[in-house]
């Protein structure tokens, strides 16, 4: 990849960050293999027509933070022969307690396209720290699932464990 990467540290404040780069990717790439629809819709990697060429594309991505409390993070990624990707995120981590709002349409077309019908996930994640190396999180989970014909919640809980 090729590109700028630029940012302002406020030292404990917060941060801006910006990215823009083009990136030359391998005729055997995915874009998008590995997305938020992955457990629901995953790809068909046998349908998949390997092109000639490499997937060129590029990706824009902005991330801002305040004091570790706050932050946000936002991106575009198109590669060639397939549809953009839009991903936002949201969090706040105060103290004991963690929550964040995900958003990822990984078919972007334009913006009447932001729906559950036409592959838009949306994401919550909540999560309390029970000591300093433990975490309680619960995912919840609002996806379309082509396979029922209708948008499907779901939620798991995890427990995090750092060393």
């Amino acid at each position: 990849s090729a590109g700028v990467n630029s940012g302002v540290d406020f030292m404990s404040l917060g941060h801006l960050f910006f990215k823009a780069e083009y990136r030359a990717l391998d005729k055997n790439f995915v874009p998008g293999y590995f997305n938020d629809n992955y457990e629901t819709n995953p790809i068909n990697l046998a349908s998949i027509e390997v092109s000639s060429g490499n997937k060129n594309g590029y990706l824009v991505q902005a991330d801002a933070a305040v004091m570790d409390i706050l932050s946000a993070m936002a991106a575009f990624e198109s590669y060639e022969k397939s549809n953009p990707t839009i991903t936002a995120r949201a969090k706040v981590d105060y103290d004991k307690y963690y929550v964040q709002y995900g958003f990822n349409q990984s078919n972007f077309v334009d913006f009447r396209s932001f729906t559950l019908d036409n592959g838009a996930v949306l994401t919550t994640d909540i999560g309390y720290k029970v000591n300093p190396n433990t975490m309680l999180i619960w995912h919840y989970k609002s996806a379309y699932d082509p396979t029922v014909g209708q948008v499907v919640n779901s939620s798991y809980y995890e427990a995090k464990i750092g060393f």
